[in-house]
């Protein structure tokens, strides 16, 4: 006659002899095709031991680990599932570190509300965090920008604060620099390119070129147009009178030098000079 594992159990319990001791820490073996009918269940107090389920799920409101000193819970609290302790809580999917695995998060991670670091990957020395207003990335030097086909794309130099770039570096607005604003190579060609190629600032042997579409004009703040020069005649205009150079003897020139003289002792050479293409010429002779 078949027997059912309860009865069979049970009628173990009755028919113990007296005196017999039941061994401590028991076990029942519940086979693989009878799981389904096994619950464990204890009021009051902890229940310690091994719990396997062969085929189907543990169910619980929740489930409560007592380590020494410590606590780890996981429940429900509303509509969240909260994994809940009082120590450091570490996800290892590497066997303890012998094999290479990962951490993948199905959608959003996110921290709680609080200031400093989010996420440390060697400690303090490289985080990430947040301090009032800043999203901060904090390296031990230097913090470097890469893609997968080109390295160093930009670096940030940590200790001094200098920003390299491979490339060309677009700004949407304005470019400010706190110091001088140097080019990496000192050779010739365009410096700086203000509209395309027609209003630009250049470089050429032993000189520095200025370039515009038409022609030159100089300002003050309270004065337009204080000087102009005309890109197709070349003329130069004034607001103001011309301010020659004053000598007190006449110097070696070229053709075309506009001075004044100021003799030191013969009024009667003083004026302006103009020189010819052999020597100096009074302008009021």
């Amino acid at each position: 006659m078949k027997i059912s594992w309860r009865l069979a159990i049970l009628c173990g319990f009755l028919f113990m002899a007296p005196g017999m001791v039941r061994p401590a820490a028991a076990q029942t073996l519940i086979a693989k095709e009878q799981i389904e009918d096994a619950f464990l269940r204890k009021t009051g107090g902890d229940l310690f031991g091994d719990l396997n389920a062969a085929t189907s799920a543990v169910k619980a409101a929740a489930l409560i680990l007592l380590p020494e000193d410590a606590v780890f819970q996981l429940l429900r609290e509303g509509p969240k599932a909260v994994i809940r302790t009082n120590v450091d809580l570490y996800l290892d999917p590497t066997d303890n570190g012998t094999a290479g695995a990962k951490i993948i998060p199905a959608t959003v991670m996110e921290f709680p509300d609080f200031l400093g670091d989010k996420i440390r990957f060697f400690s303090h020395s490289y985080s990430l965090g947040i301090s009032p207003f800043d999203l901060d990335v904090t390296s031990d030097r230097n913090i470097k920008f890469h893609s997968d086909t080109s390295p160093d794309l930009m670096i940030i130099q940590g200790d001094e604060g200098d920003v390299l770039v491979k490339r060309d570096l677009q700004a949407g607005r304005d470019l400010i620099a706190g110091g001088v604003v140097k080019f990496a190579t000192d050779g010739a060609g365009d410096k700086l390119r203000l509209y395309g190629t027609l209003y630009r600032l250049a470089v050429s042997a032993d000189t520095f070129d200025f370039y515009s579409d038409d022609r030159f004009e100089w300002h003050t703040d309270e004065q337009a147009g204080v000087m102009q020069l005309d890109g197709g005649s070349g003329r130069l205009s004034l607001t103001g009178p011309l301010k020659l150079p004053v000598y007190s003897s006449l110097p070696s020139g070229e053709t075309g030098d506009l001075i004044y003289l100021d003799h030191p002792a013969d009024d009667a050479q003083d004026g302006a000079y103009i020189r010819d293409a052999t020597d100096w010429r009074r302008c009021n002779d």
